[in-house]
Formats: structure tokens, sequence, C-alpha cells
């Protein structure tokens, strides 16, 4: 059943089963084990040694690769370009039909609302890439791994980053920036695709290159 269970100015509606409150709207807001819910939707269980579970079931019996099985999306009525909408999203996909199954994670920059990163079912994360190949994958056009500082006024707070550069079929170079405050920084090391290291030069002609206008110290 269903009573009015509370003064004004906010109004509850409760609904029992069997004399026991199992749902609770109050002042807009949606309980399910509580009387008193304080957000949108507030879900209380007293399990004890237990979690309490929220489940999201796609009825589906067949299932294919590349299928959405469930989404949950974060919308937002900016009236800003590009508009309102939807502004995030996570979603579990379907990577084998039957046993293997992703978490990709969505997000909107600027007019461009694309998947960013993805856990696949074998436990790899993948950053710009929907098909991680170890337990950290960065993708094609990738910006590297950057280290930052505290502080975020001087070169957008990078202490040193490791970047790679794709050549094409299957070649690519590494290489290693450090940054010195605000005397400026950049590239400092790089590792060709044939082993060859450079220090002080971009395109080293032996195993170990060490290059300057000033003399050469090792």
């Amino acid at each position: 059943n269903m009573g009015n269970t509370s003064p004004q100015p906010y109004t509850s509606y409760d609904f029992k089963s069997q004399g026991s409150s199992q749902m609770t709207i109050y002042n807009n807001n949606v309980g399910i084990g509580t009387t008193a819910p304080d957000s949108k939707l507030h879900i209380y269980a007293n399990n004890a040694d237990a979690p309490t579970v929220v489940k999201i079931e796609n009825g589906d019996v067949g299932v294919v690769a590349g299928q959405d099985l469930s989404k949950i999306e974060f919308l937002t009525n900016d009236a800003s370009a590009p508009g309102a909408g939807v502004a995030a999203s996570i979603r579990t996909v379907c990577q084998n039909a039957g046993n293997i199954f992703d978490l990709a994670f969505n997000t909107q920059n600027g007019p461009t609302r694309a998947e960013r990163m993805r856990l696949d079912g074998a436990g790899n994360l993948g950053i710009g890439t929907t098909t991680p190949i170890t337990s950290l994958t960065l993708g094609t056009g990738s910006s590297g791994i950057s280290f930052q500082s505290s502080s975020t006024t001087l070169n957008s707070g990078k202490i040193a980053v490791i970047k790679q550069i794709e050549l094409g079929n299957g070649n690519g170079n590494l290489t290693f920036e450090t940054y010195q405050g605000g005397s400026g920084g950049g590239e400092r090391m790089r590792i060709l695709n044939n082993g060859n290291v450079g220090i002080g030069t971009i395109s080293p002609y032996s195993k170990l290159q060490v290059a300057s206008t000033a003399g050469t110290d090792i």
C-alpha cells in the first residue's frame, strides 16, 4: 500500500509490503530501504558481511561481438556549444560472444564524443585504443605518459614526459622529455626502432650517440 506520511513543506510517499516500508519518495528523492533519502536515488541495505548490490541486466540471449549490453549515461543541459546531451557514459561491451566482456568509458571534448578508455575482459587497460594488448596500452596518437608538478603555471605542470612516435608498419621510436621550470625543456633522449640511443640528437647513427654544441662529456 501507499501512504502520505510527512508534513509540509515536503511530501513523502511510502510504499509498503506487509506493513514494512520498501520504497519512499521524499522531496523528489527516491529511497529504497530507507525512509530518508538524501539524494535522487538512495539505496540502503543492512547486510552483515555482504555488499549492497545494484544490478543492470540485459535479457538478450543472442549476444554478438561488439554489442553494447548496458550503459550508464551522464547528461548535461548546458546551453553552450555543442549543446545539451550526453556528456559521458560507461558501457558494457561484448568482446567475444558468450564469455568475454569489456567496460568502455566515453567522454566529450568540444563537439567530439568518443571512447577514451577500455578495461577488457582480461584486465588490460587501454587508453586511446579499444584493444589493449598489455596491462596498460596507450593507443595510436597517444600524447604519452606525463609526470606532473604540484605547480601547473609552468610548462602546463609537466616535469617529465615519455612519448611514442609511430612510424607506421609496426615501427616506432620512444622519446624522453624533462623540464626546468621557467627555463624551458623538451626532448633529452630518443630510442629509435633499430635500438640506437641518442642523447641531444633525434637521429643517432650508432648504438649510443651523445651530441652537444658545447662539447660532450660522458
